[in-house]
């Protein structure tokens, strides 16, 4: 799970993500609703999705690629997760998160790890798209490295 919505939800993290800093919940909000690309708006989307290492040409490229988000799977992942992650306790799960995400903060990906019984993997200095991060592959080498310790105890 990479910046997994936490069991509670993301109601609680939209709260607080406009408690901490609400004109990035209007940009967020405009984005959204209506595509919003004035150079504010993104400046704010931003410092919310990218670290502050990745150079501007680069976030000018995967913020014109950006599409909005799916109005479905948000409203389903505004509620509660805990009836639908239930049954997914117990299986095999990595939790990672980014310690400059202002989305799903580290507390929050704590509390996702806490859910599945494991330690979560915060990469400091990282923001919300971590796959896009200039050290992206820190994120990539942890995944592969976990997912080989998983090869022996498939064939057991």
């Amino acid at each position: 799970m990479i910046a997994p919505v936490p069991p509670h939800g993301l109601g609680g993290s939209l709260m607080s993500l406009a408690a901490r800093d609400l004109p990035l919940f209007f940009a967020l909000n405009a984005f959204q609703a209506d595509g919003n690309r004035d150079a504010p708006a993104l400046g704010r989307i931003r410092d919310y999705l990218f670290s502050g290492s990745l150079v501007p040409s680069e976030v000018r490229r995967y913020l014109e690629r950006m599409q909005r988000e799916s109005q479905r799977a948000l409203m389903d992942l505004v509620w509660p997760q805990h009836l639908w992650i239930r049954e997914t306790r117990g299986l095999p799960t990595l939790v990672m998160g980014a310690g400059a995400d202002a989305l799903c903060s580290v507390p929050m990906i704590e509390e996702a790890a806490r859910f599945h019984n494991v330690s979560p993997v915060i990469f400091d200095g990282m923001a919300h798209a971590m796959m896009l991060d200039p050290n992206w592959l820190e994120v990539a080498q942890r995944l592969g490295a976990w997912l080989d310790e998983l090869k022996p105890a498939a064939r057991a």
